[in-house]
C-alpha cells in the first residue's frame, strides 16, 4: 500500500499509472487498488520489442479489480507505425494491438490510447492514405473494442489525423500535457467521442512534470469544462514517480473542490 491523498468522488473517474513505484505492472496496480478509481497499464513496447518480459497476470488484475472498484485504460505500444510506408511494419502493428485486446479483454477497459506516429519519410497525403487504410483494417479486426479506442493528441497538429480518425470510427485521447507543450491549437472541446484524457503539468520543450498551486487555474477550469461536457470517462494524471503523483493529487483535489461529489475513496 502506498499513501496517497485521500480521493473525494468526481462525475470522472480520476487514477495515475502503472508505473509509480520501480516495480512491475501487478505491483503497482497493487499498490495503487482502493486509492485511485483507475490504473492507465503502460505498454510502451511491442511484446517482439520487449527488453523485459512482456507477461501479465490478467487474472490478478481483474482480481483487484473487482475487489476495489477499480477500472482500466490501456496505453498501446509506442513502436507501432500504422501509416509506415512498409506494410509488413504496418500489419505488424495491427497484429500487436489486437492481441493486446484479445490478451486484456477481461479487463474490460475503458480506454485503449493509440498514438498515430508522423512518418518523415513520406509526404503528408501518403501517410494519411496509409493511416486510412491501417485504421479500416483495425476497425474490422477489433469488432467492439473500437468504440474504445482513443488517437492521442501527440507532436503535431492534431488535424493532420482529426478527419482519419473521424471517418474510420475512432474517438480521440486528449494529453493536455501535450497540448501545452506543443502549444497546440485545436479546439479538443469541439471535438465528440472522447475517450480517455491524459493530465500532467509541461512547459516549452518538456512535460509528464508534476502540478504545483501555480497551475490551480488551468485545473479549475479543465474540472469546470468537464463538468460542462458530462465527461464521465478516466482522467489518468499520467505521471511516473510517486511524489510527483502525491504533490499532484493535493494540488488536483484542492482545485477540484467545487466537483467533489461524495466521501473519500
Amino acid at each position: 500500500m502506498i499513501d496517497l491523498p485521500a480521493a473525494p468522488s468526481y462525475p470522472w473517474l480520476l487514477g495515475t499509472t502503472s508505473f509509480v513505484l520501480p516495480a512491475g505492472m501487478e505491483e503497482n496496480v497493487r499498490a495503487l487498488a482502493g486509492q485511485v478509481d483507475a490504473v492507465q497499464l503502460l505498454f510502451f513496447e511491442s511484446k517482439a520489442n520487449a527488453r523485459l518480459a512482456h507477461r501479465v497476470d490478467v487474472g490478478l488484475l481483474a482480481g483487484l479489480a473487482a475487489e476495489h472498484n477499480l477500472s482500466y485504460a490501456v496505453h498501446l505500444p509506442l513502436d507501432i507505425h500504422l501509416g509506415s510506408k512498409d506494410r509488413k511494419k504496418r500489419q505488424q502493428g495491427l497484429d500487436e494491438i489486437c492481441r493486446l485486446l484479445e490478451e486484456l479483454g477481461p479487463l474490460n477497459p475503458k480506454a485503449f490510447d493509440l498514438h498515430l506516429h508522423l512518418e518523415q519519410d513520406l509526404e503528408r497525403g501518403a501517410w494519411q492514405d496509409n493511416l486510412r487504410d491501417s485504421l479500416d483494417n483495425l476497425g474490422a479486426r477489433s469488432g467492439e473494442w473500437q468504440q474504445k479506442i482513443g488517437i492521442e493528441n501527440i507532436g503535431y497538429d492534431f488535424d493532420l489525423v482529426e478527419d482519419v480518425a473521424d471517418a474510420c470510427n475512432f474517438g480521440i485521447c486528449v494529453d493536455f500535457g501535450h497540448r501545452l507543450r506543443y502549444n497546440q491549437q485545436t479546439d479538443f472541446w469541439a471535438l465528440p467521442h472522447w475517450r480517455h484524457i491524459h493530465l500532467h503539468g509541461a512547459s516549452a520543450g518538456q512535460d509528464h512534470h508534476p502540478f504545483h498551486a501555480e497551475d490551480q487555474g488551468f485545473l479549475r477550469a479543465l474540472g469546470q469544462k468537464l463538468m460542462e461536457k458530462d465527461y464521465r470517462g478516466i482522467v489518468t494524471l499520467e505521471l511516473y514517480e510517486l511524489n510527483r503523483v502525491r504533490d499532484s493529487l493535493a494540488v488536483l483535489h484542492e482545485a477540484w473542490q467545487p466537483f467533489q461529489q461524495g466521501e473519500s475513496v
